[in-house]
């Protein structure tokens, strides 16, 4: 169970409250015990405000703290950044997904350096994506190369910055897999 990505999806209402009672049943079977995760676990049938309240009751009865959305967007941004200075993620495409989360969600201002570095070619390959034509994704292939050369050592140096941050608050222990 990744705790961490199941309190970010959490904050940023990204999980339906009918899928509590199974998640429930997931952490009971990988060591998380409360009465209100034992609760949730077993009730299938209550109304979704009382699964909601169920399931806020057993993260703090665990001794998960609440995380805000913003924190939880940070924790997201970070994630991507991770995979960018790790080398799993194109530094030009995490540079563009954190942006995003700026840009649509309101993400912390830390956030802002990646739109900076890259605000006008961001801004192009947005429209280029949502143009959706052939001629747009062509010409957003042929510019890759120059863009991701361009831009590498900014958005590593950044994303290198952003994890060496450290974290936000989201549980018991550090260690949340």
């Amino acid at each position: 169970m990744d705790c961490k990505r199941l309190l970010i999806a959490w904050a940023l209402g990204e999980v339906s409250e009918d899928l509590l009672p199974g998640i429930a049943r997931e952490m009971v079977e990988t060591g998380f015990d409360s009465p209100s995760l034992q609760a949730l676990a077993e009730s299938d049938l209550l109304e979704q405000a009382e699964l909601s309240a169920l399931f806020v009751a057993a993260l703090s009865e665990l001794g998960f703290e609440p995380v805000t959305v913003g924190d939880a967007l940070l924790e997201r941004a970070k994630d991507i950044a991770e995979g960018i200075a790790e080398g799993s993620i194109n530094p030009f495409e995490g540079a563009y997904r954190i942006w995003l989360i700026r840009r649509d969600q309101g993400g912390p201002d830390v956030l802002e350096p990646f739109g900076k570095i890259v605000e006008k070619d961001l801004a192009e390959v947005d429209a280029l994506l949502h143009n959706g034509s052939s001629t747009a994704v062509d010409l957003l292939r042929a510019r890759r190369s120059e863009i991701d050369h361009r831009y590498e050592g900014l958005i590593l140096d950044e994303a290198r910055h952003l994890v060496s941050a450290g974290t936000a608050c989201l549980g018991p222990d550090a260690d949340f897999d």
